[in-house]
């Protein structure tokens, strides 16, 4: 998502309380993210193992030949399990972050596209909790059962709401606390700082997350 950003407006009261609680509130949620690492490593991992327990190579290898069709099927599917392991890594921030969305979402900036950045994040977290993704077992044995020429019709309906929650390019919850430095009191002066380091922190604990995506497609695909 593409965002112009004009110059700061004024640091009004409104401005600076709402900088400030938007700070707040998301550093609660980077430091809960990076204090519940292990169980979100857990839960990803989990996904893998019930493939591995529930449909282990249900998609066809790669050294198997697919027609045009069957291509786009798959492609579905990788899709969709990349999207559900998304969601299994956050799954135990859930109830922290729909609290701080309810609290941020009270908050208001004189500055309109500053607002505006920040309304949309929320509704990306919004529609991100509302997710209930179908059992990515469940469906590829749907598709498998017609050689994988067709989508099954809940993976479809997922992945569209999937893409519309979490979309390609936004803005990070850093990106938009800089834009909020001229607003900031004195007293708030480290907490940007302090964001920026977690967040940092949250983004290398998150590493695993790609050899646990390996795991996961080599699951799904089998030999």
């Amino acid at each position: 998502m593409c965002v112009a950003w004009p110059g700061v407006a004024a640091a009004t009261p409104d401005n600076s309380a709402s900088s400030s609680a938007f700070i707040a509130a998301v550093t609660r949620i980077e430091t809960r993210a990076v204090a519940l690492h292990g169980r979100e490593q857990a839960s990803a991992e989990a996904l893998v193992e019930h493939v591995r327990a529930t449909c282990p190579g249900v998609l066809p290898s790669r050294a198997q030949s697919v027609t045009a069709a069957q291509l786009r099927v798959l492609r579905a599917f990788v899709s969709e399990a990349g999207y559900e392991l998304s969601l299994a890594w956050v799954r135990p921030l859930r109830s922290a972050v729909r609290l701080d969305v309810s609290r941020m979402s009270r908050l208001h900036w004189t500055d309109k596209a500053l607002n505006q950045g920040v309304h949309d994040l929320l509704r990306t977290f919004r529609a991100t909790l509302s997710l209930r993704p179908p059992d990515l077992c469940s469906e590829a044995k749907l598709a498998s059962a017609s050689d994988f020429e067709a989508i099954p019709p809940r993976t479809k309906a997922f992945l569209h709401n999937a893409s519309l929650a979490l979309p390609d390019s936004a803005p990070s919850v850093v990106d938009l606390a800089n834009r909020m430095k001229g607003y900031l009191p004195s007293s708030d002066s480290g907490a940007l700082m302090h964001l920026e380091r977690l967040y940092a922190r949250g983004s290398r604990l998150a590493a695993p997350l790609l050899k646990v995506w390996g795991n996961l497609l080599a699951a799904l695909a089998g030999p």
